[in-house]
């Protein structure tokens, strides 16, 4: 099993990002894709976004919500199966104008 990914942009409460935003993680050693979760809430359960078989380490997510916080984790899938989550880290995008 892979080693949880180390999480890399956006940084960790980072505010004023815009309504499309680029995450991105440090690549796992012998990790095969990536299993990403954008969330509007801290408990992980409405997702913005669940997306498995991400082949690069990172991904461009658009069309996001004025007002809200996100939350994201990125887990790594290896020969073994999956990694532990990624620590959560959470971003903002401010009211639309």
């Amino acid at each position: 099993v892979p080693d949880p990914p180390r999480l890399k942009l956006p940084a960790y409460d980072e505010k004023d990002l815009e309504r499309s935003v680029h995450i991105e993680w440090e690549p796992v050693e012998g990790a095969y894709s990536y299993h990403l979760v954008v969330t509007i809430d801290e408990d992980m359960f409405l997702y913005q976004a669940d997306l498995e078989n991400i082949e690069e380490a990172f991904f461009d997510i658009d069309d996001l919500i004025f007002t809200y916080p996100y939350w994201w984790k990125v887990r790594a899938l290896g020969p073994a199966g999956y990694s532990e989550g990624s620590p959560v880290w959470i971003f903002w995008v401010p009211a639309g104008v």
